[in-house]
């Protein structure tokens, strides 16, 4: 190969890339062109919209998840507390007993009271919350009256005493407190 070949060479490889490039101009101008840019942005447009209606479907499944979890979490754990209260109250009738009893097992009582302080712990771990307390107003939605005070100690319908404590699980009710309820007046059958 000699020297003017390869010039001639070079120059057919020039005027080849002189036309694709004036190809290139022609087609990027052209309408065909045109239309396929102006398809490929309606798709794009398209798949944006989707992608957006998909992350946010997507984000309220997730929402919805979250709150089927944690209703199905709060469920177990009021079964579950629920399951336990029977152990507690016998827990303090026991103390209680202990405290007016003859029996001077010191050693039983100091067991059981550490028992005790621990379910007390643990409830107050998950939240759950004593209903415990005399002299206020009688509430329906967490007392359940079971019996009526004519002492006259404390105004009307209000807690008079606790027969059963009750107690409240993140604020939800888990057991409503048995209680006695003040009645100052005594109700008079109409004859």
């Amino acid at each position: 190969m000699n020297l003017d070949d390869s010039e001639n060479i070079n120059e057919k490889k020039t005027s080849k890339l002189i036309t694709q490039n004036q190809d290139s101009k022609n087609f990027l101008e052209s309408p065909e062109y045109k239309n396929i840019l102006k398809t490929l942005n309606q798709y794009k447009k398209k798949f944006l919209e989707k992608k957006i209606e998909y992350d946010s479907k997507l984000l309220n499944f997730n929402q919805m998840m979250q709150k089927n979890i944690s209703k199905v979490y709060s469920f177990y754990l009021e079964k579950k507390f629920l399951e336990i209260l029977p152990i507690l109250d016998c827990l303090e009738s026991s103390l209680n007993v202990l405290e007016t009893s003859e029996i001077q097992s010191k050693s039983f009582k100091i067991n059981l009271e550490k028992i005790y302080k621990q379910f007390i712990s643990f409830f107050k771990e998950y939240k759950v919350v004593e209903i415990n307390q005399n002299n206020i107003p009688f509430n329906p939605s967490i007392h359940q009256a079971m019996s009526l005070d004519f002492s006259g100690k404390y105004p009307d319908n209000y807690v008079s005493h606790i027969i059963q404590k009750g107690y409240l699980l993140n604020i939800k009710l888990l057991r409503p407190a048995l209680v006695s309820v003040s009645q100052n007046k005594i109700l008079k059958k109409n004859n």
